[in-house]
């Protein structure tokens, strides 16, 4: 997780495919014109006559994370910008790939993505939580550990839930340390009671691996995930909530959880403090009546998501993309009776109506910018709404 993700470094400049006045610059220069308007960033572009290519040119150096969100913005035509790889002096190329494509007919429902019955265990209300706190350094420390800590202490009592942590945000630890903690909070559970398992920590991808930070170096998940189906025991489903960046990248390693478990992973980018930040401030104002896993999240897109970064739901069985479900969902409608079941249960501003219109007058993902940054936590509800993976009369399938 980083405080914010410009602060990270980079090659400064990446170069495009294409001539001059082809579709390549219009894509980029609305890339980044959208870019800057959301970020208040100074990208610009221009053109190496010379080397005959397209270079962004930064107030500072990028990530290629970063300059994968930048490439987001950039839709034009059917098409989107991708990179494509990296040259022997660190730049980056790019490609123009074209948009699958997609029924956007009118219409008032659609079809469920995947199997609804592979997240069970992330719709019961919670009466175990736990919370593992990785060193943070200056993203995430002491201090964050300590609020969010005390918001689901507060949380886990409304509900009747179990709470136990580990970690301080600070101080390192092992996998041995961290079992020894947990094995105790496991074994004095509520006989089969919904266990919700929140990870705080550092991700990034190491070859092609998806690695968190507990101790002085970064391992991959797997390893967390097999300790963890050690102590429970391979027939005991949980739910891991993963806030690290690049999280929905531990996807691939969800074989290594007990059967039946769920991953609700944040962000496909680089995850922002703040947005975490705005997570706990809610919480501790608008926790849900008997809340699920999947309520916390929910909340988190309803309230605090201000950025395009696209959660994951996973499990063996499948996994929902609602950035997709999104996508595959302009044109189609919510009734006002959902509209109003989400405002009562999670307090949210009076938006919701505004973003399902747009939503519903969509007829082409060539459209998605039409939902700002701001407005596309609340369009990613309404589309698992929408394709019914979640239903007015409590968080179930």
């Amino acid at each position: 997780m980083s405080a914010h993700s410009a602060e990270l470094g980079g090659p400064p400049t990446i170069q495009g495919y294409g001539t001059k006045g082809q579709d390549t610059e219009i894509l980029l220069r609305k890339s980044i014109s959208s870019f800057n308007g959301d970020h208040g960033m100074g990208i610009t572009l221009r053109w190496d006559a010379e080397e005959d290519h397209f270079v962004f040119v930064a107030p500072h150096s990028l990530t290629r994370s970063l300059i994968d969100e930048i490439l987001g913005f950039g839709k034009y035509h059917g098409y989107y910008p991708h990179i494509k790889g990296t040259n022997p002096a660190g730049h980056f190329t790019v490609e123009l790939k074209q948009y699958p494509a997609i029924n956007t007919t009118k219409k008032t429902h659609c079809q469920h993505l995947i199997p609804t019955t592979a997240f069970t265990v992330s719709l019961v209300p919670l009466r175990s939580i736990f919370l593992i706190h990785g060193p943070g350094g200056r993203a995430a420390g002491e201090r964050e550990k300590t609020a969010l800590n005390s918001v689901f202490l507060q949380g886990a009592k409304q509900n009747g839930a179990r709470f136990g942590s580990y970690g301080d945000g600070i101080n390192q630890f092992t996998l041995e340390d961290l079992m020894s903690g947990f094995r105790t909070f496991h074994l004095n559970r509520i006989c089969n009671s919904p266990t919700l398992i929140v990870i705080q920590c550092h991700g990034e991808i190491r070859n092609e691996a998806f690695c968190i930070k507990l101790g002085t170096k970064f391992q991959p998940v797997q390893e967390l995930f097999t300790a963890l189906s050690t102590c429970i025991g391979g027939d005991f489903p949980i739910t891991v909530f993963l806030t690290s960046c690049f999280a929905n990248r531990a996807a691939s390693s969800l074989k290594y959880l007990p059967q039946g478990s769920v991953l609700l992973a944040l962000s496909n980018n680089e995850q922002l403090q703040s947005d975490m930040d705005a997570w706990v401030d809610t919480l501790r104002n608008h926790w849900p009546t008997d809340s699920s896993s999947m309520d916390l999240l929910v909340v988190y897109l309803l309230r605090c998501l201000r950025h395009r970064h696209k959660p994951l739901l996973a499990s063996a069985e499948g996994s929902f993309d609602p950035y997709e479900a999104l996508l595959r969902n302009f044109g189609c409608e919510i009734t006002i009776q959902a509209i109003q079941y989400i405002e009562r249960r999670y307090g949210t501003p009076g938006n919701i109506l505004d973003v399902a219109k747009k939503i519903a007058s969509l007829g082409s993902i060539r459209q998605e910018y039409v939902i700002t940054a701001a407005e596309v936590g609340t369009a990613m509800v309404i589309a698992m709404h929408i394709s019914g993976f979640i239903k007015e009369d409590r968080m179930t399938l």
